[in-house]
């Protein structure tokens, strides 16, 4: 069984491939077409079977969740008194049966569907020759239907949209729904836990709690575990609903989490796994995995091994051999795309304001910093005028060692090559004495190159009535792929991933662009002189004038700001991310750091 949201349920033959039955999804009429479509005018109020060719057509003509309109062009039809009803003769055209009332009204004859289930994004379960699924928006209800025939044993309506996978443990069948998506988010957020009788769907219990559930509830040693989108994971008796206890994790939950013997795992909207004991709720551990970018998938665990698909790095396996943890300092490639970003530990877990999570520096970094962070090896070098000095991100202490010398030229070094600025022109050279290509912008190139994915980025000088362009270049040649104006003249490089382009402007903004085709997107305004932001994932830190703050790229929203950005008075460089810790100079705070500080940090 197979869910195809606005396309319903489909049943296929494990063997062949053959389609045995369709449940409909969100279409609840047929338009008839063909010249043996009136034929079926004699038919109304009659139960039919119609065979034809199916095709959506207009589908989000009216917006984005607009279904459309389902036709079927009429080949043959005949009276049905119900399903099973053959669908589909080779399982793999889009020639099928729909079975249907016929009816009609002011536009003529149509098919009428009696059993719907709109916004079909429940993961079928099947158990006992039953299937059981929830439907999501404009449903909002569990259905139980025998797995041979597709005919509806029972159905229930809930309060909330049902997007979760049922879970059914003996005779109850939990599932949890709640108000918003795995996108929006709404002012007044509930959820609910809701014990339906596997026999007729009656209800045995309901728990609400603080958002929704978008994953499905598992179910261990008399215990339900699931995962809201208030970030917490919650643990309810099984038999009376009760709220057992709750773990946080920071940041919002949208998958299942996994319970073994001993632990349950999640992975939250940061990017981050979290481990905890099952029996005394301690949290064992927690790491990125997908920095910068939610986790949508629920973990797997089998012998000895985690499985988590992510967005960013694709499915990923891991284990803890020996139990110690390493940082894996970023590749050049990364690097060159000037995101800020120095190892694959990512951003911290920060929500709502950063008051709990500010690191209280030594005595010497509180000193205002002079000019931009800079990182030497696995050092952060900061530059307090006439005496920088190095701070291990580990535990946020000067490190006295020697000052690292730094790389000379301010050009960027990836796959054996180097690009620069030569008079305003962008060059690409494999060694001091060979330069593979020059390309000369209609106007002089202003910034340092930054390259990311196949493309090499930079701000040119404004024409007429243009203040300045950014570019992207193809990295093999040199030839333009996009040309963009900016607002303003720029004030930093640009950053780059493959996803994103982004450089701040003397309009205290920072502009932004998709990396693949330049397309443009609403400048974050800073609120006053900002500096280059730096980029992890889909999530930009900005700095500047009396401003620290997060913006989700893929979503558009405002994660945090900085609670104490009042009185930092001015940011001195890009935000440097390195050791799980966000670093930023100030001119009156001097270092400041937002992290979860290591206990010898701490002390």
């Amino acid at each position: 069984f197979v869910v195809c949201c606005d396309y319903g349920y489909w049943c296929v033959e494990v063997s062949t491939g053959k389609v045995r039955l369709h449940l409909e999804g969100t279409s609840v009429r047929y338009e008839l077409l063909g010249s043996k479509a009136s034929g079926l005018a004699a038919l109304v109020g009659k139960t039919v079977a119609v065979s034809g060719l199916v095709k959506r057509v207009g589908h989000g003509a009216k917006g984005k969740d607009d279904p459309g309109t389902m036709t079927i062009d009429v080949k043959e039809f005949r009276e049905a008194a119900a399903p099973p009803v053959p669908l589909m003769e080779s399982g793999r055209t889009l020639d099928r049966t729909v079975w249907g009332k016929v009816a009609k009204d002011d536009k003529g004859v149509y098919l009428a569907i009696e059993l719907t289930n709109p916004d079909s994004e429940s993961s079928p379960v099947a158990v006992e020759q039953r299937v059981l699924f929830g439907s999501g928006v404009g449903g909002q209800r569990v259905n139980c239907v025998d797995a041979a025939t597709g005919a509806l044993i029972w159905k229930v309506s809930v309060p909330y949209p049902a997007f979760g996978a049922p879970t059914v443990v003996g005779d109850k069948v939990l599932i949890g729904v709640g108000k918003g998506d795995f996108v929006n988010t709404v002012k007044d957020p509930v959820g609910l836990i809701l014990c339906l009788s596997l026999k007729d769907g009656a209800k045995r219990w309901e728990t609400q709690i603080a958002d929704t559930i978008l994953g499905a509830v598992t179910v261990q040693e008399g215990r339900a575990y699931a995962c809201s989108k208030d970030g917490n994971v919650y643990v309810v008796d099984l038999e009376k609903g009760t709220v057992l206890s709750k773990f946080a994790t920071g940041s919002p939950l949208v998958s299942s989490p996994v319970v073994t013997a001993d632990a349950i795992y999640v992975g939250n909207d940061g990017g981050r796994l979290f481990c905890f004991d099952r029996k005394t709720g301690a949290m064992r551990f927690t790491t990125p995995v997908s920095p910068g970018s939610p986790i949508v998938s629920s973990p797997a665990v089998s012998s000895g091994k985690l499985f988590m698909g992510t967005r960013n790095k694709g499915m990923l396996c891991l284990a803890d051999p020996d139990g110690t943890k390493q940082t894996v300092f970023m590749p050049p490639e990364l690097i060159a795309g000037r995101t800020g970003c120095y190892d694959d530990r990512g951003l911290p877990a920060v929500s709502g304001d950063t008051s709990e999570l500010k690191w209280t520096p030594a005595e010497p970094l509180t000193k205002p910093v002079a000019g931009p962070l800079v990182v030497r090896g696995r050092f952060l070098a900061v530059d307090f005028g006439a005496d920088p000095v190095l701070v291990d991100p580990a535990t946020g202490q000067i490190d006295k060692s020697s000052l690292p010398t730094k790389a000379s030229g301010e050009g960027v070094w990836i796959h054996g090559l180097r690009f620069t600025i030569d008079d305003g022109v962008l060059v690409c050279a494999a060694s001091a004495d060979v330069q593979l290509w020059r390309a000369k912008p209609e106007t002089p190139a202003t910034s340092l190159p930054t390259v990311a994915g196949d493309k090499v980025f930079i701000t040119a000088a404004g024409k007429d009535k243009a203040k300045a362009f950014i570019e992207g270049r193809k990295i093999v040649d040199g030839s333009l792929v996009w040309r963009r104006e900016l607002d303003d003249a720029p004030l930093s490089y640009v950053v780059a991933s493959s996803e994103w382009a982004a450089v701040a402007t003397a309009d205290d903004k920072i502009a932004l662009f998709r990396a693949s085709d330049g397309k443009v997107r609403e400048p974050l305004p800073v609120g006053g002189k900002p500096v280059a932001p730096a980029l992890c994932g889909d999530v930009l830190i900005i700095a500047g004038e009396t401003r620290i703050a997060a913006h989700d790229l893929s979503s558009s929203e405002w994660i945090w700001n900085y609670k104490d950005q009042d009185n930092i008075g001015t940011a001195t460089g890009q935000p440097i991310i390195l050791g799980e810790t966000i670093w930023v100079g100030t001119t009156k705070r001097g270092l400041v750091a937002i992290g979860v500080p290591s206990s010898q940090a701490k002390q």
